[in-house]
């Protein structure tokens, strides 16, 4: 189930999700440092990382999914029917938005319909190894959880290429001393990576994707083409 644009703004005002704000925003600024993007959009709930948008872009629109609700001075609309222009902006962070999206692959599609070529895409997702994932008290313990294989299979599908990676948010939501002795007594069966909540990736738009089939699954079946 996807959170209201309510909850998600009394996660974000909370202590914990003040922590969130502050790991994402400065992965943010370390994988675009110098970057000055034309038109930068933040689709699914990217207000608490509009100020890093604006920094490096100069325009920023934010857009958030019709089923979440959105807040003023932003966009409502679909994920996977945008109300862009095809090769409209240079930058897209996709946060709370992949693991809600009934198809992630055709709102990543759309991503790279409205992306210029060589464009920017920061996707931010709950890591499926991860304890976050496998609890609903917080926004990245609901909807689909990926792994990095995962992530890299759907952008080589659409059509990005997949650049870097990492995880984040190592601190639990759990109380100390529940944590600690989960951790402890299960650390030497979980590697590093498992912990963490948040699996984030940049993907560069290629010029061309792949061409698939749907309907017509034989090619031969397609209707004839005719030049002008």
């Amino acid at each position: 189930m996807r959170p209201s644009v309510q909850d998600l703004s009394l996660f974000y005002a909370s202590p914990l999700g003040g922590y969130v704000a502050a790991e994402i925003n400065t992965l943010l600024k370390t994988w675009a440092p110098s970057s000055v993007f034309a038109h930068a959009i933040g689709l699914g709930y990217a207000s608490p990382y509009k100020e890093v948008l604006c920094a490096l872009s100069q325009k920023t629109l934010l857009i958030m999914p019709a089923s979440q609700g959105a807040e003023p001075g932003t966009c409502l609309a679909r994920e996977e029917m945008l109300p862009l222009a095809d090769d409209s902006c240079d930058a897209m962070l996709l946060v709370h938005c992949l693991e809600f999206a009934l198809d992630s692959s055709e709102v990543l599609k759309e991503s790279w319909r409205v992306l210029t070529p060589g464009g920017s895409l920061f996707i931010f997702v709950p890591n499926i190894y991860g304890l976050w994932a496998h609890f609903s008290v917080t926004p990245f313990g609901m909807g689909k959880a990926f792994s990095e294989a995962d992530l890299r299979t759907i952008f080589e599908d659409v059509g990005f290429r997949p650049g870097h990676s990492t995880f984040l948010l190592s601190v639990p939501w759990l109380p100390a001393e529940s944590f600690l002795r989960k951790h402890l007594s299960t650390k030497v069966l979980m590697p590093e990576k498992v912990l963490p909540g948040v699996l984030a990736m940049q993907g560069v738009k290629t010029l061309y994707r792949p061409v698939l089939l749907h309907d017509v699954e034989d090619p031969r079946e397609c209707p004839a083409v005719s030049f002008a």
